[in-house]
């Protein structure tokens, strides 16, 4: 029988990790960014909860995880430790054992199940040829529309989807000093109907005739969490 890494502690205690990833760490997978956490957390010295077996991992859960290319201020991880420990040495541990562009914000014990997690925050600046507040608005129009039609990639394949439901908010304006369209979108973050900004953005381009240059792009940041009724998701 495989002996236990957890000191004897019968009651795990969950933490939640409040977390930034921005700059080139966006373009780092899912998986490549719990590695790089798991070793930030034994090198910053938690005490981590860790699964039985023969191959024992620490227990981390990460609320809804980032698409490659988006770059984060509020991202939520909860990590099963063996006993309590102090929130503001804990982060600065953490703070010296992880790379630049991704840290710990706050560490706190979580008040609602991750899975509760309703609505997301993002903010995005796209980069077209003939951004203007004319575009602006008609992206505007468009989004306030009561049907938003898209492909949507399921399981079983390929299907139109009404995504305007899972549009909590949405707002567009015209930057002058990026030159760009900024937009302002909260969506939904619920398991069955989790809404990738990108779909909106898919939406936009064909409906306003935006066009991305090879020299130009697309930004997207996530911003916010929230619960069911808008309250910041703790």
């Amino acid at each position: 029988m495989v002996p236990s890494m957890n000191g004897g502690a019968q009651t795990p205690v969950w933490v939640r990790l409040r977390m930034r990833k921005a700059g080139p760490l966006q373009f780092i997978s899912h998986l490549d960014f719990l590695r790089t956490l798991q070793k930030a957390l034994v090198r910053a010295g938690l005490p981590l909860w860790y699964s039985m077996g023969y191959n024992p991992i620490p227990k981390i859960s990460v609320a809804a995880p980032l698409s490659v290319g988006v770059s984060s201020e509020c991202e939520l991880v909860d990590v099963r430790l063996t006993r309590p420990v102090d929130p503001e040495r804990a982060v600065a541990a953490l703070r010296e054992n992880l790379p630049v562009h991704m840290a710990v914000t706050e560490l706190y014990v979580p008040e609602t199940k991750l899975s509760a997690l309703a609505w997301i925050g993002y903010e995005v600046q796209v980069f077209t040829d003939g951004a203007s507040d004319g575009l602006a608005a008609a992206c505007q129009d468009f989004l306030a529309s009561p049907v938003i039609m898209v492909l949507k990639k399921t399981k079983s394949g390929e299907r139109e989807s009404n995504i305007r439901p899972q549009i909590k908010e949405a707002a567009c304006r015209y930057d002058p000093a990026a030159d760009c369209l900024a937009l302002r979108l909260v969506l939904s973050a619920q398991q069955a109907s989790f809404l990738n900004p990108e779909y909106v953005l898919g939406a936009l381009k064909s409906a306003c005739g935006i066009a991305e240059g090879a020299a130009q792009g697309h930004t997207i940041c996530r911003t916010g969490v929230f619960a069911e009724d808008m309250q910041p998701f703790r």
